[in-house]
């Protein structure tokens, strides 16, 4: 989730985010060694979705270039954008037939 108007986009890629999620379905491994690009841009909450198994890891409190916490999830994630927190269901991001 960016803070953006519609308009940012159209100069280029963000370069900040509220918080980043990635579902991954062969890449999980990829995904978790992306916390540390993430956590040195201060990005307060980084989601990793295992579709395969329905798991997820929700990474916080980016500090010297590592988060400080790591929690496996398996239902639902409290995320925060902008003050406003936003409850997300692990199996949206898993089932897709």
């Amino acid at each position: 989730v960016v803070r953006a108007a519609p308009r940012d986009v159209l100069k280029g890629h963000p370069t900040t985010a509220e918080f980043v999620i990635e579902v991954a379905l062969t890449t999980l491994a990829t995904d978790h060694d992306k916390a540390d690009i993430y956590a040195a841009a201060k990005i307060s909450q980084y989601l990793v979705v295992d579709a395969n198994t329905k798991v997820a890891w929700l990474y916080e409190k980016p500090a010297n270039g590592q988060y400080q916490s790591r929690a496996q999830i398996t239902e639902n994630v409290k995320l925060v954008a902008d003050g406003h927190e936003c409850v997300l269901h692990i199996r949206n991001f898993c089932d897709w037939d």
